[in-house]
């Protein structure tokens, strides 16, 4: 995960996962993954995926099975770009045609992944269950879907941030559901929005600090800062990387979550302002 400022696309993405102190106490690795993916197509056109999963604490192989999910889902986003470039300009939006049967194909995916590698080894999918958050972006159009908690959150035209769907939770406190089960394709929550320049995915281990439960709003002063920053910040990926995961394990966020934590932010830069070059000083011809 780093920062991307090539001339197409301009974007610039910055993402990490930190174990939470109770992980950390037991000795147990973080158990979150998360990855983006940026393709340039022609005439300044971009797709930007972004993907996040949060192993299921039970689950024995839980972070080798987030780290899947969020491998078959960049490998699914490939294949569903390259179907798509035959057909129309590579600068025409295909985001806005992207529903909830592409989602539930790329969970399949995810599900087919993690149950070949459970097969290698002679167990069964439920050792490596995780939930999914996924998020594509283009110049007009954006499209979220997501099995499991933590949330996505976009900022609107009008500056607001809004979370695109609200995380999932089971029957009993702390429960969810999960790419591995067999009931999958039936839990995808999907949705779409127009105009996003700026998009947020995060594991349930900020859902406290990034979420107004009461009002079900995004709590906009955590996000504000973090993404100022990402917008002005140099493009040394190392250096912002460091932050964000200094951020991430800080005391003011583990007061709040003991458990892992994700979080991955893009913004759409502005263009690049190229200053006018200076006329060179013509000499005067020797007399």
């Amino acid at each position: 995960m780093g920062v991307d400022l090539g001339r197409r696309p301009r974007w610039r993405t910055i993402g990490a996962s930190v174990a939470g102190t109770a992980h950390a106490t037991a000795g147990d690795p973080c158990a979150d993954a998360c990855a983006t993916r940026i393709f340039a197509g022609r005439n300044g056109a971009s797709l930007l995926v972004a993907v996040a999963a949060d192993g299921a604490g039970r689950a024995e192989h839980a972070a080798e099975g987030a780290r899947l999910a969020c491998e078959a889902v960049l490998q699914a986003s490939e294949r569903w770009r390259r179907r798509g470039r035959g057909r129309r300009p590579a600068s025409q939006s295909r985001v806005s045609e992207f529903g909830r049967a592409d989602a539930v194909d790329w969970v399949e995916a995810a599900r087919r992944r993690i149950a070949r590698a459970a097969a290698s080894r002679r167990l069964e999918p439920r050792h490596f269950s995780c939930t999914l958050l996924v998020a594509l972006l283009d110049e007009t159009a954006a499209a979220f879907f997501q099995i499991g908690d933590g949330a996505i959150v976009y900022r609107d035209r009008e500056g607001k941030y809004r979370p695109a769907l609200w995380p999932q939770t089971g029957e009993y406190a702390n429960c969810t559901w999960f790419v591995t089960d067999d009931d999958a394709a039936e839990r995808v929550q999907s949705a779409a929005a127009e105009g996003v320049h700026e998009v947020a995915l995060f594991t349930d281990g900020l859902q406290a600090l990034a979420l107004r439960f009461a009002s079900r709003e995004a709590h906009a002063p955590f996000f504000e800062p973090l993404f100022a920053h990402l917008r002005q910040a140099p493009s040394a990926a190392r250096t912002l990387v460091a932050k964000l995961r200094a951020f991430l394990d800080s005391p003011a966020v583990n007061q709040r979550t003991d458990d892992d934590k994700t979080l991955v932010l893009a913004t759409r830069l502005g263009p690049r302002v190229v200053p006018p070059a200076r006329p060179r000083p013509r000499r005067r011809p020797r007399q």
